[in-house]
C-alpha cells in the first residue's frame, strides 16, 4: 500500500511540474524580445530594442551584462525599463548601448513569476556595422556588398524613427518594388550618420520621400540622403564617398584635462599636520590652563569646527558638461558629453541614458529609457557619453557663407581648410577668409577627423560643427 501512495504521489508531482513548464511556456509564447535589426546587434553601439507582450499584465525587463576583460576585471552593466503590458498587444521600444560583453542575460518578470527569459551568446558580438535593404525579395540587397559585409534585410516597418537607433547602421538602401518606409525613419537615418539611397525608380510610392531628395542628394545631419542607379559600382561609389562619422570617437577628442581636471582641495599631508598641531595645542591648554585653557580648548574646537564646515563643498557631485552638433541640411546629431566628479562615496544619477566613456571605467552602472546610475568612490570621476538624438541644425553653411542661429555669438570658428576665422554674432553670416591653419587647442583631435570644408564654433560648452551641404567631388 505505501508503495501505491509513493507511485501516486511521484504521479502527481509530475504532473504538477509539467502544468507548470506548459504555462510558462506559454506565456514566453506571448513574449517577444528583439536586440538590434533582425536580431543583428553591433557591439559597441547604440542598437534598438523592442519588446513585445500578448494579453500579460504589467512587467518589468531585466537586462545583465558582464562587459569586463580578463586584466580589468567584472564591468555589470544592468538595464531595467517598465513594461505596461494589458489587454492586446503591447510593444515597448527604446535605444541601448550593448559594448562587447562577455556574457549577456535577459528576462522578463513580474513580481509573482519570470514570463521569459534568455541569453545572447558572446560569438554574436560583432562592432562591424550594418547594412540595411528594404528589398522585394529575400537576398536582392546582397548584390551590392561583398561577402564580408552586414548585410540585413528589413521590412519599411523595421525602421524606427529614432536617430539613436542607427548608430551601427553604415547605410540603408531603398530597392525598387519595396514598401517604402516612413519619411521619418530615413531623415533619423541619415542624420545619425548613415548613408540612406534611393537606388534606381522606385516608382510613385516613393514620391514623397523622392521629393526631399533632389539628385544626386545632400547631407542631412551627420550622414547623407541621395539618389543612385541600380549598379553595384555606383551605391559603393556613394558609401565610399560619404564615410560616416562615429559620434564616441569624436566626442572622445573632446575628453580635455580642463573638463576631467580634479577639483582642488586640501592636500592630505596639510590637514594631517593641522590635525597634529590642534591636537597638541588642545593638550597643553588643558594640562598647563586649567580652567581658562579648557574654555580656550572649547574655543578653538569650535572656531575650527565652523571653518571646517565651510570648506565643504556645497554639492557631492561636481558636474562638466559638454555636448557636441554635427549639422547639415537644417537637421543635427546632437550627443552630450559629462564628467561627474564626487567629493563623498556618492550615487551619481543622470536624467537620461548614457554609457561611460570608457565603458570599463565604471564598475558597474544601471540604466533606463531615461536614467543612469553609477557608485563613485570618494574624490572619483566619470565620463558619461549621452544617447545622440535629433536636433534643429542652429550653426551651418548658406551658400558659401556660415549662419548664426543660436541665442549667443559664436566663438573660437575654424573651418577646415581655411583656418581661423572671426567669431560670428547672433543671427549674422560670416564669410570664411584664409586665416590661421592651426585648429584651436580644443579641436586639436577632433579637426582632423572632419572632411575639407567642415566648419566648427563653439558657445561656452556646447561645440557645433556645421558639416559641408555637399562633399568636393559633388559641389556644382
Amino acid at each position: 500500500m505505501k508503495l501505491v501512495w509513493v507511485v501516486v504521489g511521484f504521479f502527481l508531482l509530475s504532473l504538477n511540474g509539467a502544468l507548470s513548464q506548459a504555462e510558462t511556456g506559454e506565456a514566453a509564447e506571448d513574449v517577444a524580445v528583439q536586440f538590434g535589426f533582425a536580431d543583428e546587434i553591433v557591439a559597441d553601439a547604440w542598437n534598438p530594442l523592442r519588446v513585445t507582450l500578448r494579453d500579460l499584465e504589467s512587467a518589468e525587463l531585466v537586462l545583465e551584462l558582464d562587459v569586463g576583460t580578463l586584466r580589468g576585471g567584472l564591468r555589470v552593466l544592468r538595464y531595467t525599463a517598465p513594461l505596461a503590458g494589458g489587454q492586446g498587444l503591447y510593444t515597448f521600444e527604446d535605444d541601448i548601448y550593448l559594448p562587447t560583453w562577455r556574457t549577456f542575460s535577459w528576462l522578463v518578470r513580474t513580481p509573482e513569476r519570470v514570463l521569459a527569459s534568455g541569453t545572447v551568446e558572446r560569438r554574436r558580438v560583432d562592432n562591424a556595422p550594418l547594412h540595411l535593404v528594404l528589398a522585394p525579395e529575400i537576398g536582392a540587397g546582397g548584390r551590392f556588398f561583398g561577402e564580408a559585409a552586414r548585410v540585413v534585410e528589413v521590412a519599411a516597418a523595421d525602421l524606427p524613427e529614432r536617430a539613436a537607433a542607427y548608430s551601427g547602421v553604415r547605410s540603408v538602401l531603398a530597392l525598387p518594388g519595396a514598401a517604402p518606409p516612413t519619411t521619418g525613419a530615413l531623415v533619423s537615418a541619415a542624420t545619425a550618420g548613415s548613408t540612406v539611397l534611393l537606388v534606381g525608380a522606385l516608382g510613385g510610392a516613393y514620391n514623397e520621400i523622392s521629393a526631399l531628395v533632389p539628385p544626386p542628394g545632400g547631407r542631412l545631419g551627420a550622414g547623407w540622403l541621395g539618389r543612385t542607379n541600380s549598379t553595384r559600382r555606383a551605391v559603393q561609389r556613394a558609401l565610399s564617398a560619404h564615410p560616416k562619422p562615429v559620434p564616441d570617437t569624436l566626442l572622445a577628442t573632446l575628453v580635455s584635462e580642463d573638463l576631467t581636471r580634479t577639483p582642488e582641495h586640501l592636500a592630505v599631508s596639510w590637514l594631517l599636520m593641522g590635525l597634529g598641531g590642534y591636537t597638541l595645542v588642545t593638550l597643553a591648554l588643558l594640562r598647563f590652563g586649567g580652567a581658562p585653557g579648557l574654555l580656550a580648548a572649547l574655543l578653538l574646537a569650535a572656531i575650527l569646527g565652523t571653518s571646517a564646515a565651510r570648506l565643504r563643498p556645497a554639492e557631492p557631485l561636481l558636474t562638466r558638461s559638454r555636448s557636441l552638433s554635427l549639422g547639415a541640411g537644417g537637421l543635427a546629431l546632437e550627443t552630450e558629453l559629462e564628467a561627474i566628479f564626487s567629493f563623498p562615496a556618492e550615487r551619481a544619477k543622470v536624467a537620461h541614458a548614457a554609457h561611460p566613456l570608457p565603458v570599463t571605467a565604471a564598475r558597474a552602472w544601471t540604466t533606463g529609457p531615461e536614467r543612469f546610475s553609477t557608485e563613485l568612490d570618494a574624490y572619483e570621476s566619470i565620463v558619461l557619453a549621452g544617447r545622440p538624438r535629433l536636433a534643429p541644425a542652429v550653426f551651418g553653411w548658406q551658400g558659401n557663407a556660415l549662419l548664426n542661429e543660436t541665442e549667443t555669438a559664436l566663438g573660437d570658428v575654424f573651418v577646415v581648410g581655411d583656418g581661423r576665422q572671426a567669431p560670428i554674432p547672433v543671427g549674422e553670416t560670416v564669410t570664411p577668409e584664409s586665416g590661421n591653419l592651426l585648429p584651436q587647442a580644443l579641436y586639436a583631435g577632433l579637426a582632423p577627423l572632419l572632411p575639407d570644408g567642415s566648419a566648427l564654433a563653439r558657445s561656452g560648452g556646447r561645440i557645433y560643427v556645421a558639416l559641408p551641404e555637399l562633399p568636393a567631388e559633388a559641389e556644382p
